[in-house]
């Protein structure tokens, strides 16, 4: 264990100091973090209306008969279900988009807390360098609304920081501590799960290098192994009752993009934001290096190495959830700034590099801020569309032949059909539903017309195609989406699609997306 500490009255005084220092600079970041969620009624984030709308059947549906027609909620031991868990609950303090803020909020603060907790555990005392996580809080995998997988990387972080700090102690306690973190882990994320074990093991590692510890009483070893191996046997036994479980057997490898993966660690919107943030970081980096206070814990090249064999070995697809390998990356970045200290001896120092930090977050909180102004008005649009749909309705969703723009910039309109479950009590084909994943299902009399296995929505050429030929698409669930679906969404087009599609009759032109209605109707109560 990294242990620093200072002696005389002056020394005991600037370490105070810089304690305040910090807290005030981790308060004021914490405050700037969290504007971008709270200035928007919906972040925009590829999947969090979906996982809204389920949040809205658990709170409706025993009282709304007609989204009741479509859907039904049954309770698994799942491991995805922490906004289930937690969002339905705070409705009743607040409305339902409110609760969703929260939610994204508390991840994003528990995520930079799980940073500095790690990292007051290796070193046993506060520094500036975990800070820098709030420079990567936005991230692709934010973008993407994987929200139960992020607040996964949150507890792992503080687990990790739990184990640390208990490792010296009573090896019962230690691993009692650690089944009740695996516990909460396995029903938030599995991924955030398979992240916890590996920082124990990095941390183990380093400590049995370091002690020699194989050499040592074998009966204290066996007793550390138990508290280590154990409470992982409980969450392996949870996996296997849980239809998850079932699910094993849907992996697929993808190396070739392994460096594209990298870069979701600072992807956002903007190439040029990326770079800024690059070479801010190695400034800040050279900075730190010149004053002679920046140095790595040793665990810190355990994650290095081990991180790194870990993500070129993970699949794409595991469990069924696609960018296994891909989301890695940030909950390894998080680990490994937890490994960093930054201890100048004056205080000055100490606020060069917090403001260095603060100009990175700046930077990358005004980007961020700036796009999601400009979706939540599309965003907006889109809704006062939704409040056209009859409730009840059957939406379909459709992709435009040629999308238009950037598909970053317009994240928040992938899954906005959704609203129409909230707002409508509609039936929309891309809710999510995949059994053994989520806890919304759908009533058989509609499961052949939802895209069940969350798959690229059907393009228009491809409804044109079903069309002039239905035996075409007869393996598809928006085969004869005539007869099955009152309205479409088309997204990511430019206007109206050319030529017109026959059976569809525009409704609303928008931003990036248009209405249509199906005609004739196929009336939106009775099912198919």
């Amino acid at each position: 264990m990294v242990s620093i500490t200072s002696t005389g009255p002056a020394s005991a005084a600037r370490e105070t100091t810089i304690r305040w220092v910090f807290v005030a600079a981790f308060v004021i970041l914490a405050v700037a973090i969290a504007i971008p969620v709270a200035s928007v009624h919906i972040p925009p984030l590829a999947d969090y209306v979906n996982h809204l709308a389920r949040m809205h059947a658990i709170v409706a549906l025993d009282d709304d008969p007609i989204l009741a027609r479509f859907y039904v909620i049954h309770w698994h031991l799942l491991p995805n279900l922490m906004m289930d868990l937690v969002i339905p609950p705070l409705t009743r303090l607040v409305d339902l988009f409110t609760a969703g803020r929260i939610f994204i909020i508390g991840t994003l603060l528990l995520q930079a807390g799980g940073v500095v907790a790690l990292s007051h555990a290796l070193f046993r005392r506060l520094t500036p360098a975990p800070l820098l996580a709030f420079a990567f809080l936005y991230n692709y995998v934010l973008l993407l609304g994987l929200l139960n997988y992020e607040m996964g990387i949150a507890l792992a972080l503080w687990g990790a920081a739990a184990w640390i700090w208990l490792r010296d102690g009573n090896p019962l306690r230690r691993g009692l501590v650690s089944a009740a973190f695996i516990l909460v882990l396995f029903v938030c994320h599995l991924f955030g799960l398979g992240l916890y074990g590996f920082a124990l093991l990095c941390f183990e590692c380093w400590r049995l290098q370091e002690t020699r510890g194989w050499r040592g009483n074998r009966r204290a070893l066996m007793r550390d192994l138990a508290a280590f191996v154990l409470p992982f046997v409980l969450a392996l036994g949870l996996l296997l009752v849980s239809p998850t479980s079932k699910l094993a057997g849907w992996y697929a490898f993808g190396q070739a993009e392994k460096l594209e993966g990298l870069g979701w660690m600072v992807k956002t919107y903007f190439d040029h934001a990326e770079y800024a943030l690059g070479a801010g970081l190695i400034a800040v980096a050279l900075i730190a290096a010149r004053l002679g206070a920046l140095r790595m814990h040793p665990v810190g090249w355990w994650v290095l190495g081990l991180g790194l064999v870990l993500y070129m070995a993970m699949p794409r697809v595991l469990f069924g959830s696609w960018g296994a390998d891909f989301r890695l990356t940030i909950g390894l970045l998080f680990i490994l700034l937890g490994c960093f200290s930054f201890e100048p001896r004056r205080l000055a120092s100490v606020v060069t590099c917090l403001c260095a930090i603060g100009a990175l977050v700046a930077g990358r909180l005004v980007a961020v801020e700036g796009v999601w102004q400009a979706e939540n008005r599309d965003l907006a649009a889109f809704s006062q569309s939704v409040d056209l749909l009859a409730p009840g309705s059957r939406v379909l969703v459709v992709a435009a032949d040629h999308e238009t723009g950037t598909e970053a910039l317009h994240m928040g309109l992938n899954h906005a059909a959704c609203l129409a479950m909230i707002q409508r009590s509609s039936f929309v084909s891309d809710a999510f539903s995949r059994a053994g994943m989520q806890t919304l299902e759908v009533r058989p009399a509609f499961e052949d017309f939802t895209n069940e296995r969350d798959d690229d929505p059907p393009t228009v050429g491809q409804l044109r195609a079903a069309l002039d030929d239905p035996a075409s698409a007869v393996d598809f669930f928006w085969s004869h989406w005539w007869e099955h679906y009152d309205h479409v969404y088309v997204l990511f087009g430019d206007g109206l699609p050319t030529p017109p599609v026959p059976k569809l009759t525009p409704l609303v032109t928008g931003a990036r997306f248009v209405l249509f209605a199906v005609t004739p109707p196929v009336g939106g109560l009775t099912p198919p």
